[in-house]
């Protein structure tokens, strides 16, 4: 007698049903979630229970001393991962990602994103950046501080460029509920004046580096950021017409008062002197001299009324300065640079471009003072020639940027000299330069192999010998990092240079 058919044991729902899952993880709402052993496989680290690893529950067991079963076979996987190293798998994903989905995967993660040390909140990629575009400035904030409270330990860095409607009310809500804002980009914000640049010196004394490209700003802001956050580092004021000579005296001498409170002499000064004048105690000694600004990095291109006496009081008080941009400042001279490179001595990269006043003393000055610089970019200064440039190659040995745009006085003589002392050169441009023929080019290709763009726009004389020896000797340039070969004078036949075939 045959025996009965047996009733395989009911699954438990819990296995079954991705929507009634013991744990706290997302599933989704496809029947496929579902396989046909009864898992849920909504991803094994998003559902410990059906993948049999530990859930938060047995995690808060282990944490305060019960014991905890677990399976001996389990795979390992990212969800059994100790605190440390999932953190440092968060570390590695994109900002976007940790902001909008890892908090909300489960409590374990949520807790770990908890310690991340920094985040970079871009605007442009929150998730319905649509929405957010379109949603009134008070809702903004209210976007931002939401997804700011899931990250109570990190530093934030603000990115809002280009919302141009973007209100004082905005940033003022958003610097009072965000004190950790480390860095703030309000480029091409319109919209915004003093009043938001005071409330962020106010709320967020943490900040090292604000970029104010483009803001319809004064003087005023500049010295209430320069006077009220002492971690300032780096300062972007791009285009910002209405700049023109902030007094950076006054902002050291602010922020020494408040480092360094002094004593009034009717106060505890003045019962010290009375009793070194009784007992022949030397007197205190004077109060030490103003610190300069932490300042290491400054932009204030274009800015076309900036005075050479700002230029003079940075130099004086701003020594720290690494980088240091100020193109199309079309009355800076010569004088007020020479200054700056003799008392900031650690540049590495200085951008003048279209400051049509300076000459090659300027050029010989920056290179006798600043011998580590890296990147030079001294295009469109007319008045320039081969002087300045066999000073730098004398000079600076490290350079890896140069720009000699528009310089028609260059010529040949200069840039071999360049290519012959400067062998990690990676980023050349030489637009208009008339005077640079086939010799220069080919002395940059065998002398530089690290070339990764070169611009020789309208620089007629050059022929395929140029193109012909980039392709040979610059394995990492290609036709497209090379503007203006081919043009003239070179054929179609050598771009395509079989050497090199990524110059296809």
């Amino acid at each position: 007698m045959s025996q009965p058919p047996t009733t395989p044991p009911p699954t438990p729902r819990s296995a079954l049903d991705p929507f009634n899952c013991a744990c706290d993880a997302p599933h989704s709402n496809n029947s496929d979630a579902v396989d046909q052993s009864g898992h849920c496989y909504a991803l094994s680290l998003l559902c410990p229970v059906a993948a049999g690893l530990p859930t938060d529950s047995s995690r808060a067991a282990v944490d305060s001393g019960q014991a905890a079963e677990e399976p001996t076979d389990s795979p390992v996987t990212v969800y059994r991962l100790p605190h440390e190293l999932l953190l440092r798998v968060f570390l590695e994903l994109e900002h976007g990602t940790v902001l909008a989905i890892v908090p909300l995967v489960c409590s374990w993660w949520r807790a770990v994103s908890r310690d991340i040390p920094a985040i970079v909140l871009d605007l442009t990629l929150l998730p319905r950046a649509a929405g957010f575009r379109r949603a009134s400035n008070d809702q903004r904030a209210e976007m931002i501080t939401g997804v700011v409270r899931r990250f109570p330990r990190a530093e934030i860095v603000l990115n809002a460029s280009g919302y141009a409607d973007l209100s004082d009310t905005f940033v003022a809500a958003v610097a009072a509920q965000c004190p950790r804002l480390s860095g703030v980009m309000l480029r091409e914000c319109t919209a915004l004046t003093v009043a938001a640049v005071d409330a962020l010196a106010t709320h967020c004394p943490r900040m090292t580096a604000v970029d104010l490209g483009y803001c319809v700003v004064t003087d005023a802001a500049i010295v209430a950021l320069l006077t009220r956050l002492p971690r300032l580092k780096r300062l972007n004021a791009e285009r910002v017409a209405d700049i023109t000579n902030p007094d950076i005296a006054t902002a050291v001498e602010h922020r020494h008062t408040i480092r360094s409170p002094r004593i009034n002499a009717g106060g505890a000064a003045g019962i010290l002197r009375g009793v070194a004048e009784e007992s022949d105690v030397p007197p205190l000694p004077p109060p030490p001299p103003p610190r300069g600004l932490p300042l290491t990095a400054i932009n204030l291109s274009k800015c076309e009324l900036l005075s050479n006496q700002f230029v003079l009081a940075l130099a004086q008080h701003c020594t720290r300065l690494t980088s240091v941009t100020l193109d199309w400042c079309t009355t800076l001279l010569d004088a007020s640079i020479i200054t700056l490179t003799e008392q900031c001595s650690q540049l590495t990269e200085i951008s003048l471009r279209g400051n049509q006043l300076l000459t090659d003393d300027c050029v010989e000055a920056l290179a006798r003072n600043c011998p580590n610089l890296a990147a030079v970019l001294i295009g469109w200064i007319w008045m320039l020639t081969d002087k300045s440039v066999l000073t730098l190659a004398a000079k600076c040995s490290r350079l890896t940027t140069v720009d000699l745009s528009g310089c028609a006085s260059i010529t040949d003589v200069g840039i071999v000299a360049l290519a012959q002392t400067s062998p990690h050169l990676a980023i050349v441009s030489i637009n208009w330069c008339g005077g640079v023929t086939d010799v220069g080019v080919v002395a940059l290709a065998e002398n530089c192999p690290l070339l990764q763009s070169l611009s020789l726009t309208n620089c007629h004389s050059l022929t395929d010998t140029s193109s012909t020896a980039l392709a040979k000797h610059c394995p990492l340039l290609t036709a497209e990092k090379v503007a203006g070969l081919g043009f003239r004078g070179v054929s179609a036949d050598t771009m395509r240079n079989p050497i090199r075939p990524l110059w296809v």
